[in-house]
Order: C-alpha cells, then sequence, then structure tokens
C-alpha cells in the first residue's frame, strides 16, 4: 500500500508520520500547541489541518478550552500557521467541502459560556466566514458529499442536531434527531445514510442498549437500528459502503480501559462480516480509499492498528507514543489521523 498515515498523539502534543508500505515512523514533529485531537488532509493544497480542543484532558474532564487550528505543511512537516477560533473555544470535528473551499468545524461553544455549534473557516484566506449554532454541545459531526447538511455528535444531549448549511442567510439548526446520547458518526459515501453509536461513552460495562441508529438523511428520520455488543465509540464508512465499528470495554470494577474490538457490517442487512480484537480505547477509525484496509486509534495504548478488512486480521501495529507523560493525568497517546495519498 502506498501514501502516509498521520496520527496525532494527544498528550505527546505532537505528529507522527508512518509509511503505509512498511510501516515506519518517517517524520515527528513535536511541540504542537497543547494539546491535539483530530486531524484532516486538505489535498488541494497538500496541508493538514490538527484541532486543540483542550489543553488538558478530555471531554469529560479538561482544562481551559484551546481555540487554535494549527496548519501543517504536508511536504516540509512543519507547522506554517495557526488559525485562531476564538471567540468559539473547543474545537474538534473537522471536515472539508470542497464544493465551497472551506474547512467546517465543531466547536463546544460559540462564545464563552454558550452553546455550541459549526464555524466554516474559509481555506484560502484562514478566515473565519460563518457560525452556525447547533442549539448543543457537539463533539463530533457528519456532513452530507454535496455540502447542503450536517448531523451533529451531542454526547451531552438526547438529540443530534441537523444543520442546514445552504439555508437562505447562512447555515441554519433546523431540527433534533431524538437519541440517548451518542459518540463519532460516520456516513455512507453517498450520503443517504448516516450511522450514530449509541449511548454515549461509559467507563465501566458496556450499555444494554448499545446499539448503531441509522438515519435516512432524506427525511431525517430514524429508519433501523443494530446491536453491537460491546460500546460503540465510533463509526466510519468504507468506499465499499461496508459499516466499521470501533467497540471500547472498560474493567467493571476499576473503569481501566480493556481491548478494544473492530467489526464490520454489511450495510444493506447490518449483518457482522467479522470482528477483530484491537487495542485500548479505539477511538479514532479510518479507512484506505479503496475500503480494504482499516486503520483504528487506540488511544488508551498510543498505537494505531492496522487491519485487512477482506481477511479480518490485524496487520500490524504502528507504535505512536507508548510512554505516559508524567506531567499528564492521562496517558492518550493516538487520536485524530488523516491519509495522504
Amino acid at each position: 500500500m502506498q501514501g502516509t498515515l498521520a496520527v496525532v498523539s494527544q498528550s505527546g502534543e505532537s505528529l507522527s508520520f508512518f509509511d503505509l508500505a512498511s510501516g515506519e515512523r518517517t517524520a515527528h514533529l513535536p511541540n504542537l500547541h497543547a494539546e491535539p485531537h483530530e486531524l484532516c488532509f486538505d489535498a488541494k493544497r497538500n496541508l493538514l489541518y490538527v484541532s486543540h480542543a483542550y489543553r488538558h484532558g478530555h471531554f469529560w474532564v479538561h482544562g481551559e478550552y484551546g481555540h487554535e487550528i494549527s496548519v501543517i505543511d504536508g511536504a516540509t512537516k512543519t507547522c506554517v500557521d495557526t488559525i485562531d477560533t476564538f471567540p468559539a473555544l473547543g474545537p474538534h470535528g473537522l471536515v472539508l467541502d470542497e464544493s465551497r473551499d472551506t474547512l467546517y468545524v465543531s466547536v463546544e461553544e460559540l462564545e464563552k459560556g454558550k452553546v455550541g455549534g459549526l464555524i466554516e473557516i474559509d481555506r484560502q484566506t484562514r478566515t473565519i466566514t460563518q457560525k452556525i449554532s447547533s442549539e448543543s454541545k457537539p463533539h463530533w459531526f457528519v456532513m452530507t458529499p454535496d455540502g447542503r447538511k450536517a448531523y451533529t455528535c451531542n454526547k451531552t444531549q438526547p438529540f443530534i442536531s441537523i444543520i442546514d448549511l445552504h439555508h437562505t442567510g447562512g447555515g441554519s439548526f433546523v431540527g433534533k434527531i431524538p437519541v440517548p446520547s451518542c459518540e463519532e458518526p460516520g456516513i455512507s459515501p453517498d450520503g443517504k445514510r448516516a450511522y450514530f453509536p449509541t449511548p454515549g461513552t461509559t467507563m465501566g460495562p458496556a450499555p444494554a442498549n448499545a446499539s448503531i441508529q441509522v438515519i435516512d438523511t432524506a427525511t431525517d428520520k430514524i429508519i433501523g437500528s443494530f446491536p453491537t455488543g460491546l460500546g460503540p465509540q465510533s463509526v466510519y464508512v468504507t468506499a465499499l459502503n461496508t459499516i466499521m465499528v470501533g467497540k471500547y470495554s472498560f474493567d467493571a470494577a476499576t473503569s481501566a480501559p480493556g481491548a478494544g474490538r473492530l467489526a464490520l457490517y454489511e450495510a444493506g442487512t447490518h449483518a457482522l462480516l467479522g470482528e477483530v480484537a484491537v487495542e485500548k480505547g479505539p477511538l479514532t477509525i479510518r479507512a484506505a480509499a479503496d475500503g480494504k484496509t482499516a486503520f483504528v486509534a487506540n488511544i488508551f495504548s498510543g498505537t494505531v492498528t492496522v487491519v485487512d478488512l477482506v481477511s479480518m486480521t490485524v496487520v500490524r501495529t504502528l507504535e505512536v507514543d507508548l510512554t505516559p507523560d508524567p506531567a499528564k493525568n492521562n496517558h492518550l497517546g493516538a487520536h485524530g489521523m488523516a491519509l495522504i495519498p
């Protein structure tokens, strides 16, 4: 396999680059803003965007909000700019809109003490062009491929926010889809279905109702669901329209993270096609362009598990950041990922 995988270490405040053919680390960029979370690749400019949600910690327990998007040159592997999202705080999810040449970012607060939503950034000028409330505190989101609609994951609220990005006069919150709470969603390549893991993460045994909710993006209604057994943390839909689900586990007595699983489901019937063990805390999951290889960032282990989705076997494990920083309360060693052709 050709290309490069870029991976952030959240608590290590760094960005690593791995050659996909050999699995070797080819570059390492330390001393990023505290703390990097998600990552996306702008192929048009050969740039990477890195969101910095909090100065330290995670959604449930964290320090001051961050308000930066780092801009990384894909050729030189250096930070060439920083986009300040202030007064919007807690930038996290990142999605490119190629039709408008913009970057959408989910922010937990549009202003200090206010609800969050999405901000739109012009990728040419690197300026904020639009702020859209989601009537919530969003963490992740998905966007339909035509750039017309977005759905936000609200980890602490019993609904998914629906955002009309092409609303007359600017993007607008247009409705709610009831769910108990949720985690990182995925969307089908054609944009017709969105998949939300529910309920939100629990630091203990998997909830009895752990499932993926299936949303018809034409009607904004839940049209089905399927159980996951272990708690579902994240969803990614491959180019082959198969549904990857990262599943977490925690020790019931100590709440210590245990080994996770990567499962693959058929889109039409939601039948389980296969499942494989990964390491602790499968948070971010991505797939190669051909839909045949998966990459699982195990945040508590500080590794990325590379999985052959045809045979559902582990190909290799990439070591991103294995060493806890004694100054940090949590070791969060591998989070956002982006594939660079």
